[in-house]
């Protein structure tokens, strides 16, 4: 019985390596690091954060004055952001989605459905 079962996981693991290797596939979004919402909530925040370090690097890099609270302050609020957007990932997927499906005719859905899958897809030209 030991053999039977050694040869059908051997069977099982070929099938799973040649899958790998032939049928196109995405890694998630754990692994791709994209956060829905970034562009629209997040970015903006860091762009002013990082104004403000430059800013704050060019003025000597103080510890007290109105500079440094304005730093501390816009990276505060960058990091809340990007908390506030990791913490609500999947309400922000979905209300993309509602707004496509809502809106011009569906052609929005399928660019945002590309967009959950990544653009990471391997796509093979011959098949055996």
């Amino acid at each position: 019985m030991t053999s039977v079962n050694t040869y059908a996981n051997n069977i099982t693991e070929a099938c799973i390596s040649a899958a790998r290797l032939v049928v196109p596939y995405t890694c998630s979004r754990q692994q791709s690091r994209r956060i829905p919402g970034w562009s629209e909530q997040v970015q903006p925040a860091r762009e002013k954060s990082l104004f403000c370090h430059r800013m704050w690097a060019d003025c000597g890099r103080a510890h007290s004055g109105y500079v440094a609270d304005c730093m501390r302050r816009t990276r505060a609020a960058y990091h809340y952001c990007l908390r506030n957007v990791r913490k609500n990932e999947e309400q922000i997927v979905r209300k993309r989605i509602a707004n496509a499906m809502s809106g011009n005719g569906g052609q929005n859905f399928w660019a945002e459905i590309k967009h959950i899958r990544s653009h990471a897809a391997v796509v093979n030209r011959s098949v055996d």
